[in-house]
């Protein structure tokens, strides 16, 4: 017997992964939940993206992506626009005000903590989901705080 559910307590935190799409004209994004420290010197981190949405298949043809570390006190509403709803056919940034790193890449300072701007190293192609191995190019402290955890926003559901 399987239960997905005794997954859910794994410590994970809740981020925002955004990218441009392929026009490399319009900023799109999606909550992730799957993100590791991979290497310390140089900084590499892995990142799972879903297959079935809109950014997985953007995001291979570019090599460049940001990661804000959302704090727990970020509003809900943030997290679930850009986890419920498709960059293909809605802007999730509407309303926020878009950042962009040093390399154009955007983002948006509301409810994080932290900013990473990443550059794509390898993916890998595994079952459902692609994992992405980048190293952060660039980071910022946004602000002093909690992070936000996967088992938390889970209880705000």
């Amino acid at each position: 017997m399987f239960d997905n559910k005794a997954l859910w307590p794994i410590g994970a935190g809740v981020y925002l992964f955004t990218c441009a799409d392929t026009d490399g004209e319009r900023a799109i994004g999606r909550t992730v939940d799957a993100v590791s420290s991979v290497n310390v010197k140089p900084s590499i981190i892995s990142v799972s993206l879903h297959k079935g949405g809109y950014v997985s298949h953007v995001v291979k043809p570019f090599d460049r992506f940001s990661l804000t570390v959302l704090a727990k006190d970020a509003s809900i509403d943030l997290v679930k626009g850009f986890g419920l709803r498709s960059s293909k056919d809605i802007d999730k940034f509407e309303g926020y005000e878009l950042q962009h790193d040093e390399y154009g890449t955007p983002w948006i300072a509301e409810g994080a903590l932290s900013q990473l701007s990443c550059a794509t190293k390898q993916i890998i192609d595994f079952g459902d989901h692609l994992l992405l191995l980048a190293e952060v190019t660039d980071s910022q402290v946004l602000t002093q705080g909690e992070a936000m955890t996967y088992a938390y926003y889970r209880s705000l559901k």
